[in-house]
């Protein structure tokens, strides 16, 4: 039997308190919010006077975005707290599986997309930043866990199925 395929090490991971968000959470929120001060940048001319209630709007849409991650993962009767996924105990390849080993970060795409409705480079930028930080980080973190809990067999599903959905 081959050893199962080795994969990249975390960047980083997140330790202590700021572990208790998923780190997923905190790279979506960062990237929309990036994404949403280029747009600021991009398209508002702010006046001192108005430049108070461009800060309060921009901070509730970063509210409203981590709201909204947390109501889905609620939905989805997952905790938003990272050490409770523990250790994975089941393989899921089957139904949207198939098309993507992580279909839900692909979902957090859909409002760094949406960006775009208001500027086309702002949403790009977000997007980059997000799948990079992504990849470099969570998934790679996720990857290895998997690797080391279904070996040979999350080898072959992670040759099979793309990553995100190319």
């Amino acid at each position: 039997m081959s050893p199962p395929t080795q994969f990249a090490e975390p960047l980083f991971e997140l330790k202590g308190t700021a572990a208790k968000i998923d780190l997923s959470a905190w790279i979506s929120g960062v990237s929309y919010s990036l994404g949403l001060l280029f747009v600021a940048q991009d398209r508002i001319n702010v006046s001192p006077e108005q430049s108070p209630a461009i800060s309060f709007t921009l901070i509730m849409v970063l509210v409203t975005f981590f709201v909204t991650v947390m109501m889905i993962q609620r939905h989805m009767r997952l905790s938003i707290l990272a050490n409770t996924f523990g250790a994975p105990t089941q393989l899921v390849t089957t139904g949207i599986f198939k098309y993507s080993r992580n279909p839900i970060y692909v979902a957090f795409l859909l409002p760094l997309a949406s960006l775009a409705l208001l500027s086309l480079s702002a949403s790009v930028l977000a997007i980059a930043i997000y799948v990079t930080a992504m990849n470099l980080t969570v998934l790679r973190k996720e990857e290895r866990d998997l690797s080391q809990a279904f070996g040979k067999t999350y080898s072959e599903y992670a040759a099979k199925a793309p990553r995100w959905i190319l």
